[in-house]
């Protein structure tokens, strides 16, 4: 069944309605020691008990920080920012959080990273079956995942002026599974202005199997954080979905839905597995690198950017079936996270067009606060340069990568102790 959303926009959407979303964030960051090395500490205790918002990811290094569900972009950043804040007066002062999404240095020997030592054996074991099957290194990678809930009364609005769909959480499903869809399929816009993973440091890569770097974003490519080639997950329905990934933990594919590392996941709640309970309640985009020039590895102006990126993915129409469709933009999206840092854009003018549409849309709403993340955006799109991957690139020319992230690392540290 198809649905017009874009008609129901245009005719619906308000400036209100439109960018009332809800927003959360999950920032992952490794602990290292002032002079680069992965810290040795353990995770403090202090941050050990259910439901805190501070947490370890895969290693006993590795942070993951989960800020509540905000109304707007200004107030997931400053929630993060709090969060970072209780860690860093809570390390040593020689303790550092380093600010990429590709790890230091790491030991020669893979025994000498740390897998979480968590209380729960069960959780122990899932993270010794990752390192199994992905190895120790690869897990290693860090991110910013970014959950968005459309405004509500957004979509309440459209689904009272449709006819196409009878039951709301059936419209509900429809409409984030077409933003995921092309969101998948145009991703690699986001990745060329985002990106910010050029280089790799020590250990990282130990086999002939590595890219000619610098590139635009290693933990978009290939060699990034992603499931076998075999594990095959369809948007094209929530009922496609949920059967790939069943079949996926079936057939070992996956040792659990929570394996599957798709670059949006589509959530129904804290838990995946009560998707099918639940239908589609938010996404959850999970590629976008760590900002280096960030304190908290994201702005307030990539939030909106991509917040008004999934509102277009809505209007867009699709030009192939569903599985086609985002197969094509897994290979736009790995070949654009290949090229070099200040490398014009594979495809400049489908980049053009789309902010373009983006520009339009801001116009046409009055969207003024989001006017400035759209115009930066178009001056990237014409200059290389500026995007994130080749302004990272050209800051650690004099001194190197590790020099660079650790000076970047205590600045940060510095602004949010001053607090």
């Amino acid at each position: 069944m198809t649905i017009d959303f874009k008609a129901l926009l245009d005719q619906y959407a308000t400036p209100t309605n439109l960018v009332a979303a809800n927003v959360g964030l999950e920032r992952e960051g490794q602990r290292v020691m002032s002079t680069g090395q992965l810290a040795s500490t353990a995770f403090p205790a202090v941050f050990n008990y259910p439901g805190s918002p501070i947490q370890r990811d895969f290693a006993e290094t590795q942070l993951e920080l989960v800020t509540p569900i905000t109304t707007s972009a200004a107030a997931a950043i400053g929630a993060l920012q709090k969060l970072q804040t209780t860690v860093q007066r809570t390390l040593a002062p020689t303790e550092l959080i380093w600010p990429l999404s590709m790890p230091p240095a790491l030991p020669v020997a893979t025994n000498q990273i740390p897998i979480a030592r968590l209380a729960d054996p069960l959780a122990v074991c899932y993270r010794q079956q990752l390192a199994k099957v992905y190895g120790r290194r690869r897990q290693m990678l860090s991110g910013v995942h970014l959950n968005i809930e459309l405004a509500p009364q957004l979509l309440v609005e459209l689904f009272q002026h449709q006819t196409e769909f009878v039951v709301w959480q059936d419209f509900k499903n429809a409409a984030y599974f077409k933003i995921a869809r092309n969101y998948l399929h145009y991703r690699w816009l986001i990745t060329y202005l985002f990106g910010a993973t050029p280089v790799s440091e020590a250990h990282f890569f130990t086999t002939p199997d590595r890219p000619q770097e610098p590139v635009r974003s290693l933990r978009n490519s290939r060699y990034g954080y992603t499931n076998a080639t075999q594990v095959q997950v369809s948007y094209g329905s929530l009922t496609r979905y949920l059967a790939d990934l069943q079949t996926a933990v079936a057939t070992g594919q996956l040792s659990a839905v929570k394996e599957f590392y798709g670059h949006i996941r589509l959530r129904g709640g804290h838990q995946m597995t009560g998707l099918a309970k639940t239908g589609v309640q938010y996404l959850e985009l999970r590629h976008l690198d760590l900002n280096p020039l960030a304190p908290v590895g994201i702005t307030v102006e990539q939030v909106k950017f991509v917040q008004l990126f999934l509102i277009l993915m809505l209007m867009l129409p699709e030009t192939a079936a569903a599985d086609q469709w985002v197969a094509s933009g897994t290979a736009r999206n790995q070949a654009t996270a290949l090229t070099p840092p200040w490398s014009a854009p594979l495809r400049l003018a489908e980049g053009t067009d789309l902010l373009a549409m983006l520009a339009q849309l801001v116009d046409r709403l009055q969207l003024t606060s989001f006017q400035s993340s759209v115009q930066h955006a178009q001056s990237q799109l014409r200059h290389p340069e500026q995007t994130l991957a080749a302004q990272w690139w050209q800051l650690i020319q004099p001194a190197g990568q590790t020099a660079a992230a650790l000076q970047a690392a205590r600045h940060y540290q510095a602004q949010q102790l001053a607090i």
